[in-house]
């Protein structure tokens, strides 16, 4: 608590002529407040006077004695008032008491003392039992209890009491202090360990003792008195107990029990168990009762090597606080050690916790390091609390989505899933093996996990080898982690979750018939979509354990009951519940074919019977046959094979053929219901999904069936002539419902009548339309049947009928207009799909400005839904719809095109992946038109825009998408990626795969003209707008660079070729690309990755057009030393390739004279590489080596002077120079994936070689996709590209064999956030800082007087902790340091009281009589003022100091700064009294 001591005093303004007179005045201040205990006055003269007495020695007559030993009594007797007056007056009151108990000729009778220390402590223990009874809180009356009592055994007439009398208040004050520790209020608790301290007689060591023990005691039984335990324990340690005193303590179970309980709750308290674990072992490791007794408890072996075990034990854990990973990755070969050594019978709970500091540490790559020593260790483990322990542990820190980016990134994948899967199964005996392994799974079971962890413990755990060993009971486990999967966010993780949950329930769920149903019911919470359809490995899963579960009559029976239970006699079944009936037929009809024979093909007949003549059974229940034909839709639904794999099961047909046989009837009964559901838009909408989910199964019509289905259609058609909106809806679903149907086949199958009725149905809505939004219309209804009107004219658009034969093309236009104004979001798709067959039509160039206005109204609406779940599908009919032939060619739409595209690339920065959907939708709609050329004006912007897309990934997008790659690597084994979608879950190498393939088809197209490639090169060569000259590295400006550095190697290449078979002098193309090159070597500096592209592109134009631009790059070469120096590299390393290409002298001799003068630059890079690259020309040629013998002899002998040498062999064994061909490994592959792998750009970048195949159609014949050979694929970096990591320099010193004989360890104190007394602990000296200014100085000076324990740190104006240039130096010893505040101006005055109370005043300043501080010894009391940081130590402040004192210095500079000064005057005080 931060106090400001220093007031200035109230001088008592008091005429004493005698000491008579002070008696009397005390006598009366005595006599008022007997009669008013609260009367102020009287309190304070009674002090005054009482500290005038005590100040001037002088001796009080007996009688007045007398007086003062009454008030004692009365003091006694009006306890209770005295106690609870305010906090001003009570502070008064004590120090009165105070005062009178030290009058040392007080001849006070004892036993008043023993009675009222009785009373007290009576009273407070009373008071003590009511705090958790009463409402009212006592806790502020007890602690003044306590204090009082602290006040009178402080007092120097107790001391002279003997042991009797301590011996009567003995059990009751020992009542108190435990009754104050056990009650839970850590304010209390100071206060009574504070006082028993006071309590010093003979039978001291027993009271603590006992004291100590019934903390123990009860801490076993209740738990919640555990910190309690800590903060008794740590005082006891701390205050002077000796070792003798502890043995009892420590020789019982229960403190060990206790001291293993605090373990398991939070970090601070650890921190204590820590420190009392390692004062217990150090201290009783030699009382041989204590190890006999409970080596089993504390589990010290006592060898000859336990002590050493121990001792390396604690290192391990302090060095595991530090938050530093170079000071915690030395200890690792020590835990290795350390849990494998067998010669020390270890306890598996101290195991656990030292790993449990390391698997809680806040660098992963800790982590890791501990989790791999955990799946090392060789303990066995007997007990389940451990097993638990360990088990949780482990999982809470690979409960982490970053953790596993760092494994995958260090290729450490494989290795950790052998090595979890091993340990696992290794760990315990053979007969223990599946009681871990169920504990293992329950634990999953209960933690709240993260997607991607509980994806990848998912494949470690499905890769164990078991027997079946689980029951129902793990099944009503396993539902707790089931619904948390759904919020998953990403569908295909969280398929693939669901996929391996079902693996692993498949091969561990021990089934039988009693526990069948509790396995179909876990199936029924997976999202069936996602996770378990029909053909998917996971649905072979099943079938393959039910054929190894079951038999045949099971099937039936318990099938049997489900219909039964669920269909037939339960009317309000939902949605779910059938569809799992349906699921579970199929399941068990793959597995038994019970559709085929037996009950089950008895009772599907029966279903698909009762759809025969229902609009004769009037009395038959709606509700069941709905439930049927629920069955029969997901039936059909489950039974289509959606996916391009081998089927598993042949049945399918058989089961659409018994659907097919009664599908009429079934078709009669929707439409009767339809038609009769005319206030019931749920039940209408209900079955239109059933026929559109029979339509999807392809079902063969008879003539017959035809003839009934427009039978069907012309009643609907009469119904909807009728007008009322009710009846028009149902009818208008019955004909959308009845056109679907057909369409599969042949709309022409539809009656010619039925077909004019539809003509006329959809002027009649051209009419009418207006008229229904206008009128108080039913707006669910309204919005229904505009839906449904929508959809039948997509579908005639779609088969182009003519429409504009009887509906004038410019009013559906005009009504699809105003539609737009009037739906509602949901509408918006079918009005989409209608317009996408409209404009497929080529009515667009004849109506231009209409076109204009919807294409500008559709775009607007777009934006509007932009954050609903119906935008996606929008977006892809808006794709469709602009993505044609007819409307790019027309220049007036692009604006308005390249609009949206461009905001729809802006959404890769929000949603990466289905922003990379959108743009492949986009790019796939491109592909599709036949003549993409005709285009290109539009798209080519776009292709290179879409190429070059460079968003910046966040952590956890990276850790997301290789999670999704390493599901895909997976293949069908998981059935998610058969299931999911591949255009749901593009990546930014598939986006930039296809805009590469649909650039090169546009270059396939038209081979010998240039246009095209023309285009795409100048907009490459367009300079960058980046305002500064550097970049940083993987910046989306060095991304976005990179990325068209790539197109612009391939164009290059392609431009080659055009140039060659046009026989065309077409040179100012290629010199395009030359000077772009040239300028951006000689203009600003490059990342590896732009810098090795820049110069392939050079070497190829020399190679290529060797007449027209040698000579410019020998000029160029020139140019550059003026230029940038540092761009001489570059040049050099081109020449280097371009002698190795050429192969000829005079190219030889040419390349002499550029690059030997540079081996002599004072720039260290440029005569690096040109002495390197000497070296390997002259070496590899020996006619060369022979001509140029002294250059080569010279280079020898300078390349292995300073620090030539490494740097030297680093650039030779460097890719670029040793296995780099420019020519030959010209390639797709090296461009987009061996190049930037190897300049170490990140890794989003690199485009796997495994896709090119499945993205790359269109092959230019000089681009071969691939290289011929492999000699990129076992390269690295070059050193100086890589970044240093500290985890890699640990290894290399492993790898070297050095051993971390020592480490560093930083000091950890004892911490004393529990208990805060540190009386015992401070040093006597007073620091004086106020007449420093600066935050910074006070900062670091509060730090360390906080390290060396100061007992106050005196300051001008507690205001600057505040600051934050304070607090950055500080680092919160503010909080531990005791602050006083004292303004400048009452300095003189504070160092005189100091003067007073016996303190040495020392002023650290140098004067003509100060003395050095080699030369000078501290006094204990001691105060050091410190000066100004410019003035020093103020002239009228000099006067009052006992000593100056100067430190000695050897240099030229006046002073240190102060607070170096302060520290070196506290290392001297602290080295003779602290240390």
């Amino acid at each position: 608590m931060v106090k400001k001591i220093y007031n200035e005093k109230n001088s008592i303004d008091m005429e004493h002529s005698n000491i008579k007179s002070v008696e009397v005045v005390i006598s009366n201040a005595m006599d008022s407040l007997k009669n008013n205990c609260n009367d102020q006055m009287a309190r304070k003269i009674l002090l005054s006077n009482l500290n005038f007495c005590k100040d001037n020695g002088l001796m009080l007559i007996p009688p007045f004695c007398n007086k003062l030993t009454d008030f004692i009594s009365y003091f006694s007797q009006n306890i209770n008032n005295l106690i609870v007056s305010t906090t001003e007056g009570f502070t008064e009151i004590c120090k009165i008491l105070q005062l009178i108990l030290n009058f040392e000729d007080l001849h006070m009778k004892i036993y008043i003392i023993r009675d009222l220390l009785h009373d007290l402590i009576k009273t407070s223990c009373l008071l003590l039992k009511l705090l958790d009874k009463d409402n009212v809180s006592n806790d502020e009356r007890v602690i003044r209890y306590i204090i009082v009592i602290e006040i009178i055994l402080k007092s120097p007439i107790v001391y002279k009491m003997n042991d009797e009398v301590f011996f009567s208040i003995e059990s009751i004050f020992e009542e108190l202090i435990i009754n104050a520790l056990l009650s839970n209020y850590k304010i209390l608790i100071t206060y009574s360990l504070s006082l028993l301290q006071t309590y010093k007689n003979a039978e001291y060591t027993n009271i603590v003792e006992r004291i100590w023990l019934s903390v123990v005691f009860r801490a076993v039984n209740e738990r919640c008195y555990e910190e309690t335990f800590l903060i008794v324990s740590s005082y006891f340690i701390d205050y002077s107990i000796k070792r003798r005193e502890l043995v009892n303590v420590l020789n019982t179970e229960e403190f060990w029990i206790v001291l293993r309980q605090c373990l398991k709750t939070d970090l601070c308290c650890q921190k204590y168990v820590f420190n009392i674990l390692k004062f217990s072992i150090f201290n009783l490791c030699d009382d041989e009762n204590c190890r006999n007794n409970h080596a089993s408890v504390w589990n010290c072996c006592y060898s000859k090597n336990y002590l050493l075990w121990w001792k390396t034990y604690f290192v391990i854990i302090e060095c595991m606080k530090e938050k530093q990973v170079h000071i915690v990755l030395p200890v690792f070969p020590l835990i290795d050690n350390l849990i494998n050594d067998r010669t020390i019978n270890k306890n598996f709970f101290w195991i656990c916790q030292l790993l449990q500091c390391g698997l809680r540490h806040d660098s992963r790559t800790i982590r890791i390091k501990t989790i791999f020593c955990l799946f090392q260790m060789k303990t066995e483990v007997h007990d389940e609390d451990s097993l638990l322990l360990i088990i949780r542990i482990l999982l809470n820190s690979i409960n982490d989505s970053a953790l596993y980016r760092k494994i995958l990134k260090d290729n450490e994948f494989d290795n950790f899933k052998n090595k979890f899967v091993d340990w696992i199964t290794n760990f315990t005996h053979c007969e223990r093996k599946i009681c871990f392994y169920e504990l293992f799974l329950q634990v999953v079971c209960e933690l709240k996990w993260s997607s991607i962890p509980l994806y990848y413990i998912l494949v470690f755990i499905v890769e164990i080898k078991i027997t079946p060993c689980l029951d129902i009971k793990f099944g009503k486990v396993l539902n707790n982690i089931i619904p948390s999967i759904t919020r998953f966010h990403n569908i295909l993780i969280r398929s693939a979750i669901q996929c391996l949950l079902i693996k692993l329930l498949t091969h561990l769920y021990k089934c039988n018939s009693d526990s069948l149903s509790c396995f179909f019911h876990l199936l029924n919470n997976f999202n069936n979509d996602e996770c378990l359809l029909r053909n998917t490995h996971t649905w072979y899963n099943i079938i393959n354990f039910l054929k190894n579960s079951f038999i045949f009559q099971d099937a039936e029976k318990f099938i049997s009951n489900r219909i039964q239970n669920q269909i037939e006699c339960n009317e309000r079944s939902s949605d779910e519940l059938v569809f799992a009936v349906a699921r579970d037929v199929l399941l068990f009809h793959d597995a038994f074919e019970i559709l085929e024979k037996g009950i089950i093909k008895d009772n599907f007949k029966k279903i698909l019977r009762s759809f025969a003549n229902t609009s004769q059974k009037p009395y038959s229940n709606m509700k069941v046959q709905d439930n049927y034909l629920k069955f029969l839709v997901y039936i059909c639904n489950i039974t289509q094979n959606k996916f391009k794999v081998k089927c598993y099961f042949g049945s399918n047909i058989r089961i659409i053929k018994l659907i097919e046989a009664n599908f009429i009837n079934i078709v009669s009964y929707i439409v009767n219901r339809m038609m009769k559901s005319e206030n019931n838009l749920e039940l209408l909408n209900f079955y239109e999904f059933c026929l559109d989910k029979f339509t999807e199964c392809n079902i063969t019509f008879s003539e017959e069936n035809i003839s009934l289905i427009n039978q069907f259609l012309h009643e609907a058609l009469i119904v909807y002539s009728t007008g009322k909106l009710e009846t028009v809806l149902c009818s208008t679903k019955v004909i959308l419902c009845m056109c679907k149907i057909i369409l599969p086949h042949d709309l022409k199958l539809i009656d010619y009548k039925n077909f004019q009725s539809i003509q006329l149905m959809i002027i009649k809505y051209f009419d009418k339309k207006q008229s229904y939004f206008s009128k108080s219309f039913n707006t669910s209804l309204v919005y229904s049947y505009t839906d449904a009107f929508w959809n039948i004219m997509g579908i005639f658009l779609k088969n182009d009928y003519e429409l504009n034969k009887f509906v004038e093309i410019p009013m559906i236009f005009e009504v699809m207009l105003d539609t737009l104004d009037s739906i509602r979001k949901e509408n918006l798709i079918q009005v989409m799909k209608a317009l996408k067959y409209l404009f497929s039509n080529n009515y667009v160039l004849e109506h231009q400005i209409l076109v204009f206005r919807m294409i500008h109204e559709i775009s607007k609406r777009l934006e509007e839904i932009e954050t609903t779940s119906f935008y996606p599908v929008c977006f892809e009919y808006w794709i469709q719809i602009f993505c044609q032939k007819s409307l790019l060619k027309m220049t007036i739409y692009h604006s308005i095109i390249t609009e949206h595209v461009y905001k729809v690339l802006e959404k890769i920065s929000e949603n990466c992946i289905r922003g990379y959907r959108y743009v492949i939708l986009i790019l796939n709609e491109l592909r599709k038109i036949d003549d993409l050329f005709d285009v290109y004006p539009v798209v080519s912007n776009l292709l290179i825009d879409i190429f070059s897309i460079s968003h910046i990934q966040r952590k956890d997008q990276r850790i997301e998408k290789a999670t999704m790659d390493h599901i895909r690597s997976a293949g069908d084994n998981i059935s998610c990626n058969q299931i999911v979608k591949l255009d749901s879950n593009y990546s930014s190498e598939e986006m930039r795969l296809i805009a590469l393939d649909t650039m090169l088809k546009l270059n396939e197209e038209k081979e010998k003209y240039t246009d095209h490639c023309v285009k795409f090169i100048k907009l490459l060569t367009i300079s960058e707008n980046n305002s500064k000259n550097r970049y940083f590295n993987n910046s989306v400006f060095h991304r976005i660079k990179h990325k068209k550095l790539q197109l612009l190697l391939i164009f290059e290449t392609i431009l080659y070729r055009k140039v060659c078979l046009s026989n065309l002098n077409l040179m100012e193309h290629p010199t395009l690309i030359y000077c772009y090159v040239i300028n951006c070597l000689l203009l600003e500096p490059h990342q590896p990755s732009i810098k090795y592209m820049l110069e392939w592109l050079l070497i190829r134009l020399n190679v290529h057009y060797p007449s027209y631009f040698l000579s410019k790059f020998w000029n160029s070469f020139s140019e550059a030393t003026e230029e940038r120096m540092g761009c001489i590299c570059s040049f050099i390393s081109v020449v280097f390739h371009l002698v190795n290409i050429f192969q000829e002298k005079v190219f030889m001799d040419k390349a002499m004279k550029f690059i030997l003068p540079w081996t002599m630059s004072q720039h260290f890079m440029a005569r690096l590489y040109a002495q390197t690259v000497l070296m390997k020309l002259i070496s590899a040629n020996n006619h060369i080596k022979e001509k140029y013998e002294i250059v080569w002899e010279s280079l020898n002998c300078s390349i292995k002077k300073g620090n030539v040498v490494k740097n030297s062999l680093k650039m030779q064994q460097d890719f670029y120079f040793s296995s780099f061909q420019p020519m030959d490994h010209f390639s797709l592959q090296t461009i987009l994936w061996d190049l930037p792998r190897l300049a170490n750009i990140c890794r989003e970048e690199w485009i796997s070689e495994k896709l090119y195949l499945k993205y790359i159609s269109h092959q230019i014949e000089d681009i071969p996709i691939f290289n011929s050979s492999d000699i990129f694929s076992h390269l690295t970096s070059a050193c100086w590209i890589t970044k240093f990591t500290e985890t890699s320099t640990i290894e290399k010193m492993k790898e070297k064999s050095i051993y971390f004989t020592e480490m560093q360890k930083k000091f950890i104190p004892a911490d004393d956030t529990l208990y805060t007394d540190n009386k015992n602990k401070s040093n006597n000296l007073i620091i004086i800082a106020s007449l420093i200014d600066k935050a910074t100085n006070l900062g670091g000076l509060t730090r360390t007087c906080e390290i060396f324990n100061v007992s106050t740190l005196v300051i001008n104006d507690y205001n600057v902790i505040r600051n934050k240039e304070f607090t950055s130096l500080s680092i919160t010893a503010e909080k531990h340091v005791h602050l006083v505040e004292v303004k400048q101006q009452h300095l003189f005055d504070y160092l005189k009281q100091m003067k007073e109370e016996q303190f040495f005043i020392i002023g650290a300043e140098q004067t003509t009589n100060s003395k050095s501080l080699l030369d000078f010894t501290f006094p204990l009391k001691s105060v050091l003022l410190l000066g100004n940081e410019k003035e020093g130590i103020p002239a009228n402040l000099l006067s009052v100091l006992d000593i100056c004192v100067e430190i000695p210095q050897m240099g030229v500079i006046r002073s240190l700064n102060v607070h170096v000064s302060a520290a070196i005057f506290l290392w001297e005080y602290s080295k003779r009294y602290l240390f």
